[in-house]
């Protein structure tokens, strides 16, 4: 009896989901970091900064990576959240002169019912047919929304007069910056799906690193040293409170 009373009230409070998250993240750093290192390429790569990865470089890259066992579609709550991230980010870097990528990164796959993003995904150069009007109108209804329901909780909190009308003028000059931006915006937009599980993608990518650690460059060192000491390092400097701390070069890896 004891044992079914306890079943009705017990909380699982496992969190393998949200650690598999993390970890596919970091292995997702660790691989580029590597690489970059492997084919002498000096961007620099921020973990936790920014969504989570940065990379600068001759290119500004902005990945958002997502560790899921259920499908994405354009109506996702974590894609429209994410695409209204990414907008924010782009407006604090659209006066910086050098080419800026938005990437949606996941190991799952796209919906089954969800035809706009399979096609934008698979349209490497964004311009099939009508298409690119259809990814843009999407993305506008999806920014205009989010502005609104951003707006609207604000405003639900205990605010004076003066703050509630500039929440509401700002909201407004916001959806006006949406439809001057939404063309650029919107050609900046990159998404990768893996079509795995979590723990199949988990191999495949560690797999991966693991070949790129047998590369001449790491001089023979074992590669099962080589992982732990890196992705160690990645994990503590995700943590340091400075973002500018929380970067990864490859004069780290020499030193």
């Amino acid at each position: 009896m004891l044992e079914q009373i306890i079943d009705v009230f017990e909380v699982n409070t496992d969190a393998v989901a949200t650690n598999k998250g993390f970890y596919y993240q970091y292995l997702s750093v660790l691989k580029k970091w590597i690489s970059n290192f492997i084919y002498n390429n000096s961007s620099e790569i921020f973990t936790e900064v920014d969504q989570d990865i940065k990379e600068v470089g001759e290119s500004l890259i902005f990945t958002q990576v997502k560790c899921y066992t259920s499908n994405f579609s354009l109506n996702s709550e974590e894609v429209k959240n994410t695409i209204f991230n990414f907008f924010i980010l782009f407006l604090k870097n659209k006066e910086i002169n050098i080419e800026t990528i938005f990437c949606f990164s996941t190991n799952t796959k796209i919906s089954p019912r969800e035809k706009l993003l399979s096609r934008w995904a698979n349209d490497e150069n964004f311009n099939v047919g009508n298409l690119k009007e259809l990814y843009c109108d999407k993305i506008k209804e999806i920014l205009v929304k989010e502005i609104k329901v951003r707006r609207n909780k604000k405003l639900n909190k205990k605010k004076s007069t003066e703050e509630q009308n500039f929440i509401k003028d700002s909201a407004n000059k916001l959806i006006e910056i949406v439809n001057n931006e939404v063309i650029n915006f919107t050609e900046l937009i990159k998404w990768k799906f893996e079509g795995l599980s979590p723990d199949e993608a988990i191999i495949k990518i560690k797999n991966e690193i693991e070949h790129l650690l047998e590369d001449d460059k790491f001089q023979n060192r074992p590669v099962s040293l080589l992982f732990g000491v890196f992705i160690s390092e990645i994990f503590k400097r995700s943590q340091n409170t400075k973002s500018n701390d929380r970067n990864l070069t490859n004069k780290l890896i020499i030193d």
